[in-house]
């Protein structure tokens, strides 16, 4: 090639930098030999500059990290470069010594062939190292930075790796997940089809299942608490509970989250913020991902068409400053060449989903001694290092939910009355045998005789209720021939009433993947909107979301199909609750998907027509529930309930923040919230239904018990638009029997000020307006406007100061 020609290819090289600052340039790297003696002799040894090749980097201090590939000849393949120098083209340093990256062939005391490079918050650089191929075992290097030492050498035990001669080398990426009492480190191993944990603590290794796919780069998101892995050699992206492996589970579940565009990401980090940033086999760029929203590949540097894309072109590290460091190697007539180049994150903008908006951090709820305005049990404890000043805290002991309550928070202060009570029930239906509206008997006896039908076998999953309809739906299991079914609320046709296909019979043929296929979760609006949740079947059909218009004729208004990186067609998924946040702005759907150990929470938005997972995992999510402040979280496993506020959900927090809010006696498949702040909850091992007041710490109250229930689903329960609660009871026998319930709340309760005045009343909240109470001359209470469909806006005045709230209660007495 001409010199010329080549001096212009490397000046528009060089020069290729958008948003990045050059750091060192080199035509040829080359080792700080101790001598030139030392230098002739290796190149005895078949030593060549143009085969150096940086594969992995690190950064930590005034120093950066690289991992080479072992050559005959090469000195050190653990070497690093000051962040800072006068020359701009440095040599390479050996690390920790000469000594301890001795090229010998026989010397497996030292290291062999370093790959993936951490660096710890303690300032320690961590090594994997695959070693030599029959010789050599592969090795875990723990070194001090500071004084360049080797802390810590561990040896992974024979047949963890593959180390035969096809499937040597296979330790291809390593993150630490440094925690409170221990560091793991996870190690991807890409044709073992495992992970290799690492625990500090215990010293020791072991090995994690991965369902058969073989990882090869991965990054930690500590928000999240995602591990997020690409397949090996593949395209898929998959993410992993960290709260899986940190409980020594031998085999955990991948999530596929979606797709790259290009194959074999052999690289792969994750900022502060949770975005990932991948690079790709023999291609020109690197790609980021914002873990935060739904799987979307975006650009964030090319090289172009000044970089050949041979290889490995690409090693790059994040520094304690949001540096991004990028070493890049160029190949040019059939010479090498490299740029060290960098950028700052730190000014980086955090995209969010949805709007942008800004949450103030809360002020200290301050007291005066003894004064007792603490909310929800808090207490007035002593400010040492401020002399006179007192702070509500929580008690001593207290394991109620958050008693140190944010200042703005609407809070009830005073016990809710007219609760729902047993001896209110009132007994609507019962059957000895559940049977469909048929078309004809010929068209029942047909499907009896061919198999679609088995009488008696009818268990109904989730209930809603509205207008004067109450709906069912029922897994597909074998002989249910419909998924969606619809009955009166009255009785005055039969006390056993047959069920209607809903919306029809065409509706609901199983295999068709224009109609209705395995309706889990339901949930009605309050503009009389049927929500259906749709599992689809295994990978031919995929999960829906389906939305019918009770008040116009059950017209279907809308379909979304959940895509793949949302809710999976291949593999597991179980689509179960679902609830509804209503607003002006928007109807946002909360749906659980839990297909095994690593729950997930999936949104729909109406407005948007387009939905995204939350990126939080959930060890065990089956009920839901939701007030105007919280989504409330149970599960068949844990007796636990949790906790997620709705503005982080509804403004695309980040990572939404889970509270623990405190255990039940026993799990739960269901939950339901009535109006007035109460949670409906089954607690199934025990074969009732208890209830918690959500504006004080978790305390049951037994409702409901039938020792005759099924084990595993004994109850259905839903509030209609009246917040009168319909329950099904499923009583175990030789074959299944069923009751439903109704039981009449008749309260309308809110809370008022006695000391308030129309300008307290201009507080109101959540679109609600201000109105005189007639039967209280003077006083004011916030209320919904006349058509407001949203969701409570009736709520409590916020509060000041020292408020002093009574609770106004209309009652029917008939209910007690």
């Amino acid at each position: 090639m001409d010199l010329r020609i080549l001096i212009l290819m490397l000046s528009a090289w060089f020069a290729s930098c958008v948003d990045f600052s050059p750091v060192y340039e080199w035509h040829k790297l080359d080792f700080a030999w101790p001598s030139q003696e030392s230098r002739q002799q290796a190149v005895n040894q078949s030593f060549k500059q143009e085969q150096i090749q940086p594969r992995y980097m690190a950064a930590s201090g005034d120093k950066l990290f690289f991992s080479l590939r072992r050559q005959n000849g090469f000195p050190s393949t653990l070497v690093w470069l000051p962040t800072d120098t006068a020359s701009k083209s440095p040599n390479l340093n050996p690390f920790p010594s000469w000594q301890v990256n001795a090229s010998t062939n026989d010397i497996c005391s030292g290291i062999r062939q370093p790959k993936t490079l951490q660096v710890d918050t303690k300032g320690r650089l961590w090594a994997l190292d695959d070693g030599d191929k029959g010789s050599c075992p592969p090795k875990l290097w723990i070194f001090h930075v500071e004084n360049e030492s080797v802390a810590f050498v561990h040896q992974f035990p024979d047949g963890m790796f593959d180390t035969s001669t096809d499937h040597w080398k296979t330790m291809n990426d390593m993150v630490l997940d440094e925690y409170d009492d221990d560091i793991l480190a996870y190690i991807a191993d890409g044709r073992s089809e495992q992970l290799v944990m690492f625990s500090l603590s215990r010293f020791e290794s072991w090995s994690v299942e991965t369902g058969r796919v073989g990882l090869q780069s991965i990054a930690l998101s500590s928000n999240s608490r995602l591990l997020y892995s690409n397949e090996f050699r593949g395209t898929r992206l998959f993410s992993i509970s960290v709260d899986d492996l940190r409980s020594g589970k031998t085999s955990v579940e991948l999530n596929q989250i979606g797709d790259w565009t290009s194959r074999s990401v052999y690289s792969m980090i994750s900022d502060s913020d949770g975005v990932l940033y991948s690079a790709f086999y023999e291609k020109s760029f690197i790609h980021q991902f914002d873990s935060r929203d739904v799987f979307k590949e975006e650009s964030f540097h090319d090289e172009g068409k000044t970089l050949r894309a041979v290889g490995r072109m690409f090693s790059f590290a994040l520094d304690d400053s949001r540096n991004f460091w990028l070493m890049v190697v160029n190949e040019i007539a059939g010479q090498k060449f490299y740029k060290l180049i960098k950028t700052s994150l730190a000014t980086k903008p955090i995209s969010t989903i949805g709007s942008q908006t800004t949450i103030a951090l809360p002020e200290l709820d301050f007291c005066k001694e003894n004064s007792g305005v603490c909310k929800n049990g808090g207490v007035c404890v002593s400010l040492s290092e401020q002399e006179g000043k007192y702070l509500c805290d929580c008690a001593e002991n207290s394991f109620g939910q958050h008693c140190e309550v944010l200042q703005d928070t609407p809070v009830l202060l005073s016990e809710q009355q007219g609760a729902l009570r047993p001896g209110s029930m009132n007994t609507v239906f019962e059957w000895d045998k559940m049977d469909f509206d048929w078309p004809s008997e010929k068209t029942r006896a047909d499907a009896v005789r061919d198999g679609s039908y088995y009488p008696g076998k009818l268990p109904p999953f989730y209930l809603a209720a509205h207008g004067n309809r109450i709906f069912l739906s029922f897994s597909r299991y074998e002989g249910v021939p419909v998924t969606l079914a619809s009955l009166p609320m009255t009785n005055a046709l039969s006390v056993s009433p047959k069920l209607n296909p809903y919306p029809s019979w065409l509706m609901q043929k199983k295999g068709y993947c224009s109609v209705l296929q395995d309706i889990r979760g339901l949930a009605v609006d309050s503009l009389g909107r049927l929500w259906a949740v749709d599992n689809g079947q295994d990978e031919k059909c995929r999960p829906k979301l389906w939305i019918f218009n009770l008040g116009d004729n059950d017209r279907l208004e809308r379909v979304h199909e959940f895509p793949e990186h949302v809710v999976r067609r291949r593999g597991p998924r179980w689509l179960t609750e679902i609830v509804l946040d209503e607003s002006p702005d928007d109807t946002l759907a909360y749906i659980a998907d839990s297909p095994g150990s690593a729950a997930r929470l999936v949104v729909f938005s109406f407005n948007q027509r387009r939905s995204w997972r939350v990126p939080n995992q959930f060890k065990d999510m089956d009920a839901l529930a939701i007030s105007p402040l919280n989504l409330y979280i149970g599960g068949t496993v844990s007796n636990e309930v949790r906790s997620v506020p709705l503005k982080d959900l509804r403004t695309g927090a980040r990572y939404p923040a889970v509270m623990f809010v405190g255990n039940k006696t026993a799990p739960s498949r269901r939950m339901a919230m009535d109006r007035n702040g109460k949670l409906f909850f089954d607690l199934v091992m025990k074969k009732s239904i208890a209830t918690w007041n959500t504006n004080s710490s978790l305390a049951e109250d037994n409702f409901y018990t039938d020792v005759n229930v099924i084990d595993h689903w004994p109850f259905l329960f839903a509030f209609d638009e009246l917040n009168n609660l319909w329950m099904m009871t499923i009583i175990s026998a030789r074959q299944l029997k069923y009751k439903m319930f109704k039981v009449e709340h008749g309260t309308d309760e809110f809370l008022s000020n006695t000391d308030a005045d129309l300008e307290s009343c201009r507080l109101c909240e959540n679109d609600a307006v201000c109105v005189s109470l007639s039967e209280q001359e003077g006083h004011f209470r916030c209320e919904c406007a006349e058509n407001f469909k949203g969701h409570l806006c009736e709520t409590s005045l916020k509060q000041k100061q020292e408020p002093s709230l009574v609770r106004v209660v209309k009652v029917d007495p008939d209910d007690f």
